[in-house]
């Protein structure tokens, strides 16, 4: 694939990170606003911390009122800002996108998500389900290939750094 054809596909594809929904999402954990929980033992959801989120979700939803401010999210609704990351790591083994546009574009949302101690929870959870065989194995393949990206670019910038 040519090299701006690659380009136009990162930059359409990392649009779809940004809908309203995973940005509200992404908003609620990075701020750890969200706490995961079963219904009858095996059906997880996220409920928000509202206290903690409200300052937040104010300046977000500042066209709504506090009535109509979403207080709880389904396994499903994670599902799909979780996949999201696993479509990448599918790109980036098909050569579609390279790991370094994906470390730059991308590299902060990884890990914040990854890294989540409540998302960290469901995908342990999930992990159990008889149908969840192989969920999010593409997301974690990916957060290592950012980790490690991550430590070789910090150590190849260190080296230049003071040269001139």
């Amino acid at each position: 694939m040519a090299e701006t054809n690659k380009e136009t596909f990162s930059w359409n594809f990392n649009r779809a990170l940004f809908t309203e929904k995973n940005t509200r999402l992404l908003l609620l954990i990075d701020n750890d606003c969200l706490k995961m929980e079963m219904i009858d033992g095996d059906n997880p959801y996220f409920v928000v911390d509202m206290k903690k989120a409200g300052k937040y979700l104010t300046v977000f939803d500042s066209d709504k009122k506090a009535t109509e401010v979403k207080s709880a999210y389904s396994g499903y609704e994670i599902d799909n800002l979780l996949d999201y990351f696993d479509e990448l790591n599918k790109y980036e083994e098909k050569r579609l996108l390279d790991i370094k546009s994906i470390y730059v574009d991308n590299q902060y949302y990884i890990r914040k998500v990854w890294e989540n101690r409540e998302i960290q929870k469901y995908v342990n959870c999930t992990h159990g389900y008889k149908y969840c065989e192989g969920v999010n194995y593409g997301f974690e393949k990916l957060y290592r290939k950012i980790v490690k990206y991550g430590e070789a670019y910090s150590k190849t910038f260190q080296k230049g750094v003071g040269k001139g």
